[in-house]
């Protein structure tokens, strides 16, 4: 009984000293799902919340979605919000926003005192990418075939690779980057002369891309599918 009031007299100062430090920490909360289309739990996504300052949008906190793709932005003040998702595998991409149409804006959250909780703010990323060769844990030679389904919307495919099995998305640790029109590639036809090592094990991913116009001019790529597996799951196979 003693430590469960020595703990709950921790957890109120606490809270009472965030609340007088950290402009942003309130009682309000935003919470959701995250899908890969048309239904597969998006674990180990990224969601951040973001409160308009002045018509700018500054983030004030950010979470991971759990095992069956849920994520909670607790403890945020009343305000206008907006919600990004990013797929941590994604580097070419700077996430995917909340949408309430086909407009690249996201949809707005209004927390107030009569409203404090916003909940059902569900998003659905791109499917993951299907029919992978090789296959998860392949022998391959030094010359492997690296094939996927074909997206009939895809202008171009983004194949990553890292021999880094602790962290393959690691920006320093990725060893290759590259992007091709085809769905059936050989190493040698976009490894721009990089040679695969024997004995060596290595993870790699691919994804679907869209060329689309940006606002001021130019063109970006819009990402269509997620990656393998979903975030930090990359396909492996051994060189032999």
């Amino acid at each position: 009984m003693f430590c469960s009031l020595l703990l709950a007299g921790c957890d109120f100062w606490t809270n009472l000293f965030r609340r007088l430090t950290d402009p942003y920490y309130g009682s309000c909360s935003i919470s959701g799902k995250v899908y890969f289309s048309p239904s597969t739990p998006a674990s180990g996504i990224n969601v951040q919340a973001f409160i308009s300052e002045g018509g700018t949008y500054m983030e004030v906190l950010e979470v991971n979605t759990d095992s069956q793709g849920n994520y909670t932005v607790s403890h945020i003040i009343e305000g206008e919000y907006r919600l990004t998702v990013n797929d941590l595998g994604d580097n070419q991409s700077n996430g995917y926003y909340r949408q309430d149409s086909d407009d690249t804006e996201a949809g707005i959250i209004e927390l107030t005192e009569n409203k404090q909780v916003a909940t059902d703010i569900n998003f659905v990323l791109p499917p993951l990418i299907e029919t992978i060769n090789p296959a998860d844990g392949a022998t391959t030679t030094t010359n492997p075939t690296f094939s996927w389904k074909t997206y009939s919307e895809a202008d171009y495919y983004v194949i990553s690779m890292t021999d880094n099995p602790t962290d393959p998305y690691c920006y320093n640790c990725e060893i290759f980057s590259n992007s091709t029109s085809s769905a059936t590639v050989q190493w040698t036809d976009v490894s721009s002369g990089q040679e695969l090592i024997k004995g060596t094990k290595y993870y790699w991913d691919v994804k679907a891309k869209k060329w689309y116009s940006i606002e001021g001019g130019g063109m970006q790529g819009k990402t269509l599918t997620g990656s393998i597996n979903g975030a930090n799951s990359f396909h492996s196979f051994t060189v032999q």
